[in-house]
């Protein structure tokens, strides 16, 4: 899936993370955190997601949940800094076709 909005940086990490993830729910959208920027916002269950943004220095990942009420309010999701500059190679289990880098 491309989103005209995102950047390649996260469209190449969608679909690393889709090819790592079959099954989970991965979609691109404009960033809660940062004005301009991107997420990834993946589905874990019914109501709950996981988004992976970044603050424009380091990626974190924040946990919310969705229901007919609406969406936790970006000041009370749970953030958990990842401690990874932005366009780190990360290393990951990938398959030998896969240069093993994450961004």
């Amino acid at each position: 899936m491309t989103n005209s909005y995102l950047p390649p940086l996260f469209e190449q990490l969608a679909a690393r993370l889709r090819r790592a993830l079959p099954g989970v729910e991965i979609d691109g959208r404009p960033s809660d955190y940062l004005v301009g920027g991107a997420a990834l916002r993946l589905r874990l269950g019914h109501r709950l997601y996981l988004d992976l943004a970044d603050d424009g220095r380091d990626w974190f990942v924040a946990g919310l949940s969705a229901d007919s009420t609406g969406v936790t309010p970006v000041a009370d999701r749970s953030v958990e800094r990842l401690g990874l500059p932005l366009h780190s190679c990360l290393l990951y289990t990938s398959d030998a076709a896969d240069d093993g880098c994450l961004v």
